[in-house]
């Protein structure tokens, strides 16, 4: 009840209050013939003269105000600008699988794997999450996997096997082997509105990867918006392991 009291104190305007008071008390005094008519004149236009300066004052104050907002809005531009553009997504361990079924949905087009984990898809929950979600894809049309050699085993005893037992088989061609000493494994493909490639990125060290045994598990994941300029380093990578020009570390 006080603050509600002493805000609307504060809300007074008394300085127009005081000089509606001395303008009055002015006026009574002048009818009295305590003072002459001139002089009334004089102090109503000296208050004349303080509510003008207070008016101006209050323009001045209401301008620097609205170049303050001008400028946080435009603060506010730049940050949703630099936000927006930024090349890397950072998803966080409980965004995983989420982050990971969205990019499956969204490819169209080919889609390779480079440094694919086969050994990973022994796991039927992982497989089923993973690969099978972008063979189940309609609007893939082939998946090239560039995979390790020490994983060729993994692919013919148990991956083949449940990839063949999808409805689309088909769109998955035979691995290019290779010696891949990298930690570094990534998705890409084009993303089906916007026609331009995008990629998922995962680094199999820590600290963005727990150890396990036998295998590591991402705990983070990078997503590459298609606007950044890695992208065209990645499919170069990628195209060259898969055309057999070299060995990639």
């Amino acid at each position: 009840m006080r603050r509600a009291s002493l805000r609307r104190l504060i809300a007074i305007e008394w300085d127009t209050l005081a000089g509606i008071i001395a303008a009055f008390v002015a006026m009574l005094l002048s009818l009295f013939g305590l003072v002459s008519e001139l002089t009334v004149r004089g102090i109503l236009l000296l208050l004349a003269a303080l509510i003008l300066l207070r008016e101006l004052r209050n323009d001045t104050r209401a301008a620097t105000h609205a170049e303050h907002l001008d400028c946080m809005r435009q603060d506010i531009r730049d940050i949703r600008e630099k936000i927006g553009t930024t090349d890397l997504v950072v998803i966080t361990p409980l965004a995983l699988r989420s982050a990971f079924q969205d990019f499956a949905d969204h490819l169209s087009g080919h889609v390779t794997w480079y440094n694919a984990c086969c050994r990973m898809f022994h796991r039927r929950e992982v497989f089923e999450a993973t690969l099978r979600r972008v063979i189940a894809n309609p609007d893939v049309v082939s998946i090239e996997l560039l995979c390790d050699e020490r994983e060729r085993h993994a692919w013919e005893t148990d991956v083949l096997l449940q990839v063949q037992r999808c409805a689309d088989a088909w769109k998955v061609r035979q691995p290019v082997w290779c010696s891949l000493s990298t930690s570094v494994s990534f998705r890409i493909g084009d993303h089906r509105e916007s026609r331009r490639p995008q990629a998922l990125v995962a680094v199999m060290d820590e600290p963005f990867a727990s150890r396990g045994d036998p295998l590591s598990a991402p705990r983070y994941l990078f997503r590459v918006q298609n606007h950044s300029d890695i992208l065209t380093a990645m499919a170069t990578v990628a195209h060259r392991v898969a055309s057999g020009c070299g060995v990639e570390g």
